[in-house]
């Protein structure tokens, strides 16, 4: 199931991130903002990191301007919290914050910027590092 829904998560996100570079507007634009700069301050609790983690990504989700892609991503946004509960509590999935908060940069950078190549393959870059640590961590490092 989790390996199902890093297909789905990819297909989604990176589809996403490319259409909000094209329809994001003045306030997508201020929200990404604002969350990314509340990213980069140290952070106590692994809730507040995980709550701002998921909000970007819903706020890209929202900027992509379309209505069925959010209506999906409601549907799945229980399942889609513990997808990042499960990640981003467990250091081996996860990887070292500073890569995460350059990834995050990098979608958004694009985003504002309206480039949809740049988001596209950010946001690429960002969803195959989970898929990579994520077979490296239930199959072993030959399998990533």
């Amino acid at each position: 199931e989790f390996k199902l829904l890093c297909n789905l998560r990819h297909f989604q996100e990176v589809w996403a991130a490319r259409r909000a570079a094209r329809h994001a507007t003045k306030k997508d634009k201020a929200d990404l903002k604002r969350i990314l700069s509340e990213m980069r301050r140290p952070i106590e609790s692994l809730d507040r990191s995980i709550d701002l983690d998921l909000n970007l990504h819903l706020t890209i989700a929202r900027s992509a301007g379309s209505a069925l892609h959010f209506f999906v991503n409601e549907v799945l946004r229980g399942t889609v919290t513990n997808y990042f509960a499960y990640t981003l509590k467990n250091p081996d999935l996860r990887g070292p914050r500073d890569v995460l908060i350059a990834q995050h940069e990098a979608i958004v950078s694009a985003i504002i910027a309206g480039d949809e190549d740049a988001a596209h393959d950010a946001m690429e870059r960002h969803v195959r590092f989970f898929q990579h640590n994520y077979n490296a961590y239930v199959f072993g490092p030959a399998a990533a």
